[in-house]
C-alpha cells in the first residue's frame, strides 16, 4: 500500500485498446513522467511490436485453445490472439503461463525463443472458505435456490461441455437435487443447448460478491470443460471446501491438485477429442455418449460423498495463494532487469 502508482491511460474497448497499444502506449512509456520502465507486462496475450531500446517485454498466455480448439472461437479473434500468441513466442523477452499445461501446450505448437515461466493463480481465501457465512443464506435466497444443486460456474460456451453436462444430470434422474448454471452465455449457445427433464436452472451472470455462497451452497460444483488454461471456479470451489468433478487431464486435473473426482472419456471408446480438435463442430456420437457415461458416474459418485474429502480439498487449495503468484511475478521481472 502506497508504494505502487496506477495509471488507467488505456481505452475501453477491445478494438481501441488493441490499436491504442501499438502506438499510444508506447508514446505513454516515453513521454510519461519519470524514467522509461524497465520491464512492460503485457497481461493477455497481446504485446506492442515496436519499443524503446532496453525495455524487457513479458507476456501472459492463459490458453491455447485458439490454436487446438479453433472451432470454439470467432474467425476474427482466432486470427487475431494466433497471430499474437506467434509475435509473443518469437519477440518476448518472458512468456508467463498460466499453468504447467499452457506452459506445454506454447512449447509443443510454436517455436518459443523466450523463456517460459508457469505462475499460477491463487485464491482469496478471505473469500472463498468453508461453512456458513453471515448472508449466505440471504444470497441463495435472492437466486431462488432453496434446494440441494449441482452448479457449474462459469461462461457457457461450446468448451465448457454444458450439453454433456445437462445430458448427465438428466440420466442421473434426480428428483430432489437441481442444476444450476451460473454465467453469461456466448451469443446463440444457450438456445442450442439440449432441453431437459427437469430442466436446469439459468441464472445468468451472477455478480462477483455472490460467487462464494453460490459455491458454498452447493452439493457439488461440476467443471467438465474440454480444455483450460487454467479453470479458477474449481480452485475457488476447493477453497470453499465443496466437492468438485472436472476433467481428467491438462490444466483442470493440476489445478485440482488430487483434490477433486475426476473424469474422461473411457479406453477404447470409439473416437477421442483429438478427432474434434480441427475445424469440426460436431464431436462423433459415440464420443459424446462415452462422455455423457462416464460425467454421469462421476456425478453419481460426488453426491454419494466419495472421492476426496474436506480436508484434502483445503489442503490442495491453501498451496495457490495470490501472494505466490505476485513473488512468481516479481521473480520474472527481477530475472530481466
Amino acid at each position: 500500500p502506497g508504494a505502487v502508482e496506477v495509471r488507467r491511460v488505456a481505452p475501453d474497448r477491445r478494438p481501441l485498446r488493441l490499436a491504442w497499444e501499438q502506438v499510444g502506449l508506447v508514446r505513454a512509456l516515453c513521454s510519461g513522467p519519470g524514467p522509461v520502465p524497465d520491464v512492460l507486462h503485457s497481461p493477455h496475450y497481446t504485446m506492442p511490436e515496436r519499443v524503446p531500446p532496453g525495455l524487457a517485454r513479458v507476456v501472459t498466455i492463459h490458453d491455447l485453445t485458439m490454436l487446438t480448439r479453433p472451432q470454439d472461437h470467432q474467425r476474427v479473434k482466432r486470427w487475431l490472439f494466433t497471430r499474437a500468441v506467434r509475435v509473443a513466442a518469437e519477440r518476448a523477452d518472458a512468456l508467463i503461463c498460466v499453468s504447467a499445461a499452457t506452459a506445454e501446450a506454447l512449447t509443443d505448437r510454436l517455436r518459443v525463443k523466450a523463456a517460459v515461466h508457469v505462475v499460477s493463480h491463487g485464491v482469496d481465501t478471505s473469500r472463498f472458505s468453508p461453512g456458513v457465512l453471515p448472508g449466505d443464506d440471504d444470497v441463495r435466497r435472492r437466486l431462488g435456490l432453496g434446494r440441494p444443486y449441482i452448479l457449474h460456474l462459469g461462461t457457457i460456451e461450446p468448451r465448457k461441455r454444458i450439453d454433456i453436462l445437462m445430458r448427465a444430470y438428466e440420466r442421473l434422474g434426480l428428483t430432489d437435487v437441481d442444476l444450476v448454471l451460473a454465467g453469461g452465455a456466448w451469443p446463440g449457445v444457450r438456445e442450442q443447448l439440449p432441453r431437459i427433464s427437469p430442466p436446469a436452472r439459468h441464472l445468468g451472470f451472477v455478480p462477483e460478491g455472490d460467487v462464494p455462497a453460490l459455491l458454498r451452497g452447493a452439493a457439488l460444483v461440476a467443471y467438465p470443460s474440454a480444455e483450460e488454461g487454467f479453470g479458477l471456479p474449481i480452485l475457488e470451489a476447493l477453497a470453499c471446501g465443496c466437492a468438485v468433478v472436472t476433467t481428467a487431464g491438462g490444466a483442470t486435473e493440476e489445478v485440482a491438485g488430487g483434490a477433486a473426482i475426476l473424469f474422461d472419456v473411457p479406453k477404447g471408446a470409439a473416437g477421442t477429442e483429438s478427432a474434434v480438435r480441427s475445424s469440426e463442430t460436431s464431436p462423433p456420437a459415440a464420443l459424446i455418449e462415452s462422455l455423457i457415461e462416464s460425467l454421469t458416474a462421476a456425478l453419481e459418485a460426488g453426491l454419494a460423498g466419495d472421492g476426496p474429502g474436506i480436508a484434502q480439498r483445503l489442503e490442495a487449495a491453501s498451496r495457490r495463494t495470490w501472494a505466490a503468484t505476485a513473488a512468481g511475478h516479481a521473480a520474472v521481472y527481477r530475472s530481466l532487469v
